[in-house]
């Protein structure tokens, strides 16, 4: 588990992505000539299981695009400039006094309205929430990037710098809508479990 000061920022997600479990949309976003990547979750189990060794995309596991590591770039800001932190459904950021207070689809949009602000701006919804971030990757196509968004295939597809995002399912007791957070490390395949991967994330969570 993070140190407190740390856990609405940046998060090592120890649970399993696997496509039995929860439905989503894997995704990039481009912006300035180049895309970020943004890509949801195909589902989250919490039982544990041993990573791979290697990642799925050992070929290529770094970021997939200029603009993926534009947002890199600023979540690096973020944990550095860091003091205080809180889970609220408001943002509040102070960068010099290193104040940032949100939820997860509120720092998601305060890291790509800087990074990637032709993919946010394809987002609907005045405040959006995590469900937002679904749809617009949910809309997108496989094969090109639209207003800045391109659905990736598989999970395996996933860079450091993607997007994740998955919709609540109506059996899941909670007020949010789903969630959505930044991909930090390629997926790793477990082992023992098929179609099942390890996915490290930065994130905003209570």
């Amino acid at each position: 588990r993070m140190p407190a000061r740390h856990a609405v920022v940046l998060c090592a997600l120890g649970g399993l992505i696997a496509d039995a479990v929860l439905t989503v949309s894997l995704v990039a976003a481009e912006d300035e000539g180049g895309f970020v990547r943004l890509a949801p979750v195909l589902g989250l189990r919490t039982r544990s299981a041993q990573p791979a060794a290697s990642t799925a995309g050992s070929a290529d596991s770094g970021p997939a695009t200029r603009t993926a590591s534009r947002v890199l770039e600023t979540l690096r800001g973020v944990e550095a400039r860091l003091r205080t932190t809180r889970y609220q459904h408001t943002t509040r950021v102070r960068e010099r006094e290193g104040l940032y207070a949100w939820d997860c689809s509120g720092m998601a949009a305060w890291i790509l309205d800087r990074a990637a602000p032709r993919a946010m701006n394809a987002v609907l919804g005045e405040r959006p929430v995590a469900r937002d971030f679904y749809r617009a990757i949910a809309r997108a196509p496989v094969d090109r990037p639209v207003r800045g968004w391109q659905r990736l295939p598989h999970i395996e597809n996933a860079r450091p710098g993607d997007v994740l995002a998955w919709v609540r399912p109506p059996w899941f007791q909670s007020t949010n809508t789903g969630h959505v957070a930044f991909v930090l490390e390629a997926p790793r395949r477990v082992i023992g479990l098929d179609r099942a991967y390890t996915v490290r994330i930065a994130d905003a969570t209570s």
